[in-house]
């Protein structure tokens, strides 16, 4: 695994660690692609040591993987006491990639509107408006390594989508 890939999954793990969570599954993917699901739930900890990332169970059981035959990472069903909104009818579509990201957010959008992106804390970071649907982008390579959201809205829908930067 590559520092910036560390780097990111300490971060989105210590982002996880300072707010609400409620989490079914992470799952641990490796390069042999063997998947290891864990409950949440029963997490007791995870470190990071001598290029290893440990996991502890609340029965002080570990499972340890190496960082760099680790392919990735992931949660599912997280809240992280944010929500993905929008509004009853959606009536427009908008996609973010790649997440993670390193430099270049693109966003593509099917009606014109306002893309903010806000730290995780809720801080805004950057605003743009777009006059026209399509592929767009912006440049985050200002940014820290860290989860941040992306909203778009205009005057009748919203949408709030999470990203990661590293």
């Amino acid at each position: 695994m590559k520092p910036a890939q560390l780097k990111i999954s300490v971060a989105f793990l210590f982002a996880i660690a300072l707010t609400t969570v409620q989490a079914q599954t992470l799952y641990v993917k490796e390069k042999s692609n063997t998947q290891t699901p864990f409950n949440l739930n029963a997490i007791r900890k995870i470190t990071f040591a001598s290029g290893n990332a440990i996991i502890q169970n609340t029965s002080n059981q570990t499972s340890s993987y190496a960082l760099n035959n680790l392919r990735y990472w992931s949660v599912d069903d997280l809240f992280i006491g944010l929500t993905e909104t929008t509004s009853s009818a959606t009536l427009f579509n908008l996609s973010t990639y790649p997440n993670p990201v390193t430099n270049i957010l693109n966003i593509e959008l099917s009606h014109k509107g306002t893309v903010d992106i806000l730290s995780i804390d809720g801080k805004l970071i950057e605003t743009r408006t777009f006059n026209t649907n399509g592929l767009h982008t912006i440049d985050l390579s200002h940014l820290s390594t860290g989860l941040y959201l992306c909203t778009f809205s205009n005057y009748q829908e919203s949408k709030v989508v999470k990203f990661i930067k590293y």
